[in-house]
């Protein structure tokens, strides 16, 4: 049976644990309640805005860039059946939501994110799995914040020929399960953070019992040293120059190769073995040059090259997932709505959860219907989700299963067609506008 969380009121005192009743199989308010114990940040007394509450806001604004946050929070009033209900022709101004913010900080929401995570992968576990491993993607994207002194200064702008960077730039790395698009765990740093150095500290992260896929930027001994410390195999586009020694044919194209530590390495990392010996895979897809795939899968018997060529390639849905959270989540890229840092942080989470929210009901759909999460259309889900949150907002308690279940046959019935074989080359489509460039001047005296 599906569990749709309920707001539970407790007299004149508000909520004990508001929920958005659409999205609760996908964010269990007792989780709220348990994330904000455990960093110190659950509300002690009666406030119009109280830490849930808060939390809450932050999935809704991912789910609804297209709302100012005020909007955003007049429409969770309606699911409010208490305090909030009853002030909602005076609900807080702007500057009160953000003290209110403020108040429950980010790591609240980082621990919801990693606890959502944790729960759709073990959910949908057995639907993206590879002879027995979960198959999981590492990539790196950037985000644009709000142009402010405090977010230049933290989280800096990528150099640019033709002036000052417009916008200020975080950069984020996510770790994702390839069949299902669910972000498991990220990491954010400065724009000049290198994503290797955040990939690193995503390791802890990595389920036992994974295959990870990234691309070729995140080639280094180091790293594939720690993820076999971990007993997690990888498998990798290899650069043209990457340098080692064949050490036996497995195949056609098909090599054992070994590696050497690199002397500046072994001078910073003294307890690296020697040597490491990989597997590298020639292949060519017609049209394009030929290239060779590096993987810790030496065994030629159990992992077949043919099928470590088309699982690596399925490497790409994770460009996707970075589309649907930059595009449609964030309307084609916009700043985010945040102008200090810890706020920043916490949108982003916050997006991340409400990203979450949309493919694992999606995930939940597909599977009720026996067709991969991948076959559903993402957009048209999220029209879907923000329609049935309104629904079941103003429903009863006795009408929330059946909206679930209508909501659910709703999303099922966003398939999408067969993808197409096609090649799209790395161009665009509009240029740079001629306009004059918007320049800071600086006060005269």
């Amino acid at each position: 049976m599906v569990n749709i969380g309920v707001a539970r009121t407790s007299g004149d005192a508000g909520p004990l644990n508001f929920s958005i009743e659409a999205i609760s199989t996908q964010v269990d308010p007792t989780w709220i309640q348990e994330v904000l114990k455990a960093s110190g940040k659950l509300s002690r007394r009666v406030r119009k805005l109280p830490a849930d509450l808060v939390v809450q806001l932050l999935i809704a604004m991912g789910l609804h860039p297209e709302k100012s946050i005020p909007s955003v929070l007049k429409d969770l009033s309606l699911g409010f059946r208490g305090k909030l209900e009853e002030c909602r022709d005076d609900l807080p101004t702007s500057s009160a939501i953000t003290q209110a913010r403020d108040r429950v900080g980010a790591e609240p929401v980082e621990l919801l994110f990693e606890r959502q995570g944790q729960e759709l992968h073990r959910r949908h576990e057995a639907q993206q799995s590879y002879k027995g491993m979960s198959v999981l993607g590492l990539d790196g994207s950037t985000l644009k914040v709000p142009d402010t002194q405090e977010n230049r200064q933290k989280y800096g702008a990528p150099k640019s020929g033709r002036g000052r960077s417009a916008f200020p730039m975080m950069r984020v790395m996510l770790l994702l399960a390839v069949a299902a698009h669910v972000a498991l765990a990220a990491a954010f740093g400065p724009y000049a953070t290198g994503e290797m150095t955040l990939a690193m500290t995503l390791l802890s992260s990595i389920p036992a019992g994974s295959l990870v896929l990234f691309d070729r930027g995140f080639m280094g001994y180091l790293f594939w040293w720690q993820l076999g410390q971990k007993s997690v195999p990888f498998l990798t586009r290899a650069k043209r120059n990457v340098k080692g020694r064949r050490v036996r044919k497995l195949g056609d194209g098909d090599w054992l190769v070994r590696f050497l530590l690199p002397g500046t390495l072994k001078r910073k990392h003294p307890e690296l073995p020697e040597s490491m010996t990989l597997r590298m895979i020639r292949y060519q897809i017609p049209g394009f040059r030929p290239s060779w795939l590096l993987t810790s899968l030496v065994d030629a018997r159990q992992y077949p090259d043919r099928e470590l060529v088309v699982l690596y390639h399925a490497r790409w849905e994770l460009e996707l997932a970075f589309f649907q959270i930059k595009a449609t989540l964030r309307l084609s890229g916009t700043p985010l709505r945040s102008e200090a840092p810890q706020r920043v942080l916490q949108e982003a989470y916050g997006i991340l959860i409400a990203y979450n929210v949309v493919r694992g009901l999606m995930a939940d759909a597909a599977q009720a219907v026996g067709v991969p999460p991948l076959r559903l259309g993402f957009t048209d889900s999220l029209h879907r989700i923000r329609t049935a949150m309104i629904r079941m907002a103003e429903a009863s308690a006795a009408g929330l299963l059946d909206l679930y279940a209508e909501l659910l046959r709703e999303i099922a019935a966003c398939r999408l067609p067969p993808r197409r074989r096609r090649h799209n080359p790395r161009v665009v489509k509009v240029k740079m506008s001629n306009y004059a460039l918007k320049r800071v001047r600086k006060k005269a005296g």
